[in-house]
């Protein structure tokens, strides 16, 4: 079976107002996922984005590029897979 997210969808509202710079990373949320037929649970969680990063193996998304103006007021989908290896 399959690895399974624990929920179809995942909203984040943050509010990203950085001027440091060089910019630091900025916690974002974290989806978590589940795999029925593994012992371990050891899942490999992945994210294709230029602003944001995924840890592989926590689900936790990150921030790591300042978002232009006329990002930072929208909604942006970003697709998370995970598989278990």
């Amino acid at each position: 079976l399959e690895p399974r997210f624990e929920h179809e969808h995942y909203h984040f509202i943050t509010n990203i107002q950085s001027t440091t710079n060089p910019f630091d990373s900025t916690i974002v949320g974290q989806v978590h996922a589940v795999d029925p037929d593994s012992s371990t649970g050891a899942l490999i969680y992945s994210l294709n984005s230029n602003f944001f990063r995924i840890d592989s193996e926590t689900g936790q998304i990150d921030l790591i590029a300042p978002l232009t103006t006329n990002l930072t007021d929208q909604t942006i989908e970003l697709n998370v897979s995970v598989s278990d290896g």
